[in-house]
């Protein structure tokens, strides 16, 4: 038996229940903050985390050969992926029409959020078909404003690295957005 906030979760017998609980304590956190930054919601965010572990126990033969310095991204990866999931289940259950909820000709900057959207839309894309390392960095750099000290910590590599793997990421993102047309600095 497992215990993920406050729930028992039943654990394969085969399993180990140090290993689990280690990785329970060094990583839920982290696994929280990502799940927490892509769903915007604590609940989800816990359910989500609770799921990673669910498929972490389930695939433990696996995880155990994994060098514990790739742990962290492992977990982040797995964490965003069912994070992603649950966004997309949720827009497939969205049935609402917008103009129930928005009044477009009320306000110009409608129109300039919804380019800004598309926009933004177009860059989370691209990044989709980087690498897993250089969609870690991104995504903690740009869309969770993370400093570089959080990074490395969660990446389980040193500050300096940190500061090289985001500004290569920035850089190879920036190549692949003015092949689309897109102006970006980094």
């Amino acid at each position: 038996m497992a215990v993920f906030y406050g729930e028992v979760c039943k654990v394969p017998k085969n399993s180990d229940d140090k290993l689990i609980s280690e990785l329970f304590v060094k990583y839920k956190q982290m696994m929280f903050k990502l799940a927490m930054g892509i769903l915007h919601n604590k609940s989800d965010a816990e359910d989500i985390v609770q799921e990673s572990f669910m498929w972490i126990i389930n695939n433990l033969d696996k995880v155990s050969q994994i060098p514990c310095n790739k742990r962290a991204c492992y977990f982040a990866t797995i964490t965003e992926h069912l994070s992603l999931n649950a966004i997309n289940k949720q827009r497939t259950h969205l049935t609402d029409d917008i103009d129930e909820h928005v009044d477009i000709c009320s306000d110009i900057s409608v129109e300039k959020n919804a380019f800004e959207k598309i926009r933004v839309d177009e860059i989370k894309k691209i990044i989709r078909t980087m690498s897993e390392t250089d969609r870690l960095m991104l995504r903690l750099y740009l869309f969770e404003g993370r400093n570089y000290k959080e990074i490395s910590r969660i990446a389980g590599i040193s500050e300096g690295n940190a500061r090289i793997c985001v500004y290569r990421a920035r850089k190879r993102l920036a190549k692949l957005l003015k092949e689309q047309g897109i102006d970006y600095e980094y």
